[in-house]
């Protein structure tokens, strides 16, 4: 390889690395793993009911709790 092609290369090289850098920034990875589905299907159907606490203020929790 001539000196030419091999500055070519090296600038590719670090043009690869800085797209695998932004596309890792992008896509996050969960270092815990993925939540079971049955999991995941519970949490949405509570999601969903209505909350027994109104948060209406910041004294508001307190006076609940009294």
């Amino acid at each position: 390889m001539t000196t030419k092609e091999l500055q070519k290369l090296n600038k590719l090289e670090k043009e690869v690395q800085v797209l695998k850098n932004l596309v890792a920034n992008i896509v996050p990875v969960d270092t815990e793993g993925e939540y079971k589905d049955s999991f995941k299907k519970e949490m949405k159907a509570v999601s969903k009911e209505k909350s027994a606490f109104e948060y209406s203020g910041k004294g508001s929790l307190l006076k609940k709790l009294a």
